[in-house]
């Protein structure tokens, strides 16, 4: 499922447009439907809505393996998802995780502790 379109090069993200968290549902609800569906990779959410929102169909849909890479920020340092938004992935989307594959700095914010060093 589409959950958000960006403009960016490799040097900066320009714009982000986060797809209604209705729409995500119902491309998700479209794809279990039609397809069985054996894994779902899910990488830049955005919002705690479309965290939520993921969660609940998958939640029902257990049959899937889940890989979550939690895309915090961009190469370029730009934030990807909301501040309020890290409590949803913990609550809402970890848990029906088979695979979390974090990079350091995300890892760090996930757990709330602090940064590794990057060797």
């Amino acid at each position: 499922a589409v959950t958000a379109v960006t403009v960016q090069t490799h040097a900066a993200v320009e714009r982000i447009e986060q797809m209604p968290p209705e729409l995500v549902v119902a491309q998700m609800k479209a794809a279990f439907a039609a397809n069985q569906v054996a894994a779902v990779k899910i990488g830049m959410l955005g919002t705690a809505a479309a965290i939520e929102a993921v969660g609940s169909v998958l939640a029902s849909n257990r049959q899937a393996s889940v890989v979550l890479d939690p895309v915090l920020a961009s190469t370029s340092g730009r934030l990807l998802l909301e501040d309020d938004a890290i409590g949803a992935l913990r609550r809402d989307l970890m848990p029906v995780c088979r695979l979390v594959t974090p990079n350091l700095l995300e890892l760090a914010e996930l757990t709330g502790s602090a940064p590794a060093p990057d060797e």
